[in-house]
Formats: C-alpha cells, structure tokens, sequence
C-alpha cells in the first residue's frame, strides 16, 4: 500500500484545490451569510455601512431577538418589518434565493444532459 499513497495524495490534494475553487464565493461572502444566519451576533462594523444603522436597530430590538430564537431563518425574514428593516429584509431575500436558484440551475441542466444524451442514443 505504500507504494500507492503518492497516487492518492496527489488525487486528494487535487480536490482540496478543487473544492477551494467552487466554494471561493461562500468564503469570500462569509460575513453575508453570518448575517442572513445569525443577525444578533455579527458585530455592526462587519457589514457594509448601507446596513449598519438598520441592524445596530435589529440588535437592539429584544422582540426581534426572542422571534428570532422561536422562528425558522425564513419565517423570522418574513416577519421583519419591511418598513423598518428594508435593506436588511432585502439582504434576507437576496441570500435566500441563491439557494433556491441553484438548486434549480442545477436540475434544469442535468435535466438537458440527459435529455441530449437520449437523443443521441436513439
């Protein structure tokens, strides 16, 4: 077995870079993601300054913080006044959907590879 561990080294450190490469997005918007998840413990200054005055109010609204701790992250979102909190509202939707996109994205083009590949067969 010996023999054969410089083969799987190489091929394990081929998808660490591999992965590091398609989850660069997810570290370099780690600090969003933080506070779509936890939007009473990022510090203020962590967020873009269009955000701050908005979530320094969030933080300090305990009946946000105790629906926060009941609610799912989607039906805490749908909750938040809209008028109070747009742009942290809007920052919610935005991060929510990219999910929701994805997953779609996805489908839809293993749906038409395997559409392409049935007609090529036939």
């Amino acid at each position: 077995m010996e023999e054969d561990e410089p083969k799987y080294l190489n091929i394990l450190s081929n998808l660490v870079v591999v992965f590091d490469n398609r989850f660069k997005d997810f570290q370099e918007n780690a600090t969003a993601f933080e506070l779509l998840a936890q939007p009473f413990s990022v510090p203020v200054d962590a967020v873009s300054e269009e955000l701050q005055m908005e979530l320094l109010e969030l933080q300090a609204d305990s009946d946000r913080h105790s629906k926060f701790r009941e609610l799912t992250l989607q039906d805490f979102y749908r909750r938040v006044p809209a008028h109070r909190y747009a742009k942290i509202r809007k920052h919610a939707q935005v991060m929510l959907s990219l999910f929701g996109s994805t997953s779609v994205c996805e489908q839809a083009f293993s749906l038409l590879n395997l559409n392409k590949c049935k007609l090529r067969n036939v």
